[in-house]
């Protein structure tokens, strides 16, 4: 009498979502008996009955009393009955769970963004997650992040997830501002031009039209 015997496809002991197959007999003529410490968890016939998300996952006591004549052994399976969510609550759970550090993926702040998010189409409990882009130009469905040019700045983009789970549908809306590409040569000849002025070359001469002191020439 194993582990294995009982489990009935569940993937462990410790993560029990489905009924258990509770032998009444051995191979070798013995006859089992079986007590359970929640009869209303987990039943000596090996039903389960699986906890709300508010009660909890549950632990309970199998005990096989093993018996063929005069001789008896008893053996212990000590298992954990996994709470169920209902739809609502997975969809609320999922909702919780999606936040905006997952999705920023390596990016270290929503307000400079410049590489690709971390979309998620799927939540732990189950949940399916689809996505919509404000500018799917620069942040499309799917995560993927096209930098705006030098000379359009920064810019912002609103995504927002819709966690679904069975007839229970959540929204969730990220904002973010993605960070402009470095800037192409054309770009830098040309800010750097439009920085330089008479005032920034004066130096210590009060104005364009009176020098009388070195000007300050930047080289870069």
């Amino acid at each position: 009498l194993t582990d294995t015997i009982i489990l009935n496809g569940n993937s462990s002991l410790g993560s029990i979502t489905k009924n258990l197959i509770l032998p009444s007999e051995g191979p070798e003529g013995t006859s089992i008996l079986w007590r359970s410490t929640n009869d209303n968890i987990a039943a000596p016939d090996g039903g389960i009955k699986r906890p709300s998300i508010e009660e909890g996952s549950q632990p309970v006591t199998l005990t096989a009393e093993i018996s063929r004549g005069s001789a008896q052994l008893e053996r212990r399976f000590d298992i954990w009955v996994l709470a169920e969510a209902t739809d609502a609550e997975a969809a609320a759970l999922d909702h919780k769970w999606l936040t905006e550090k997952l999705i920023l993926d390596q990016n270290t702040d929503k307000n400079s963004v410049t590489g690709n998010l971390k979309l998620h189409i799927l939540g732990p409990m189950g949940s399916a997650i689809s996505w919509t882009s404000s500018d799917p130009n620069l942040v499309a469905a799917d995560g993927k992040v096209s930098r705006p040019s030098w000379t359009q700045g920064r810019k912002g983009v609103a995504l927002t997830a819709v966690i679904c789970n069975g007839g229970t549908a959540l929204q969730k809306t990220f904002n973010l501002t993605v960070l402009p590409s470095e800037p192409t040569d054309e770009e830098a000849v040309e800010a750097d031009t439009q920085r330089l002025s008479a005032l920034h070359t004066l130096g210590q001469n009060w104005s364009q039209y009176s020098i009388t002191k070195n000007l300050s020439l930047p080289g870069t």
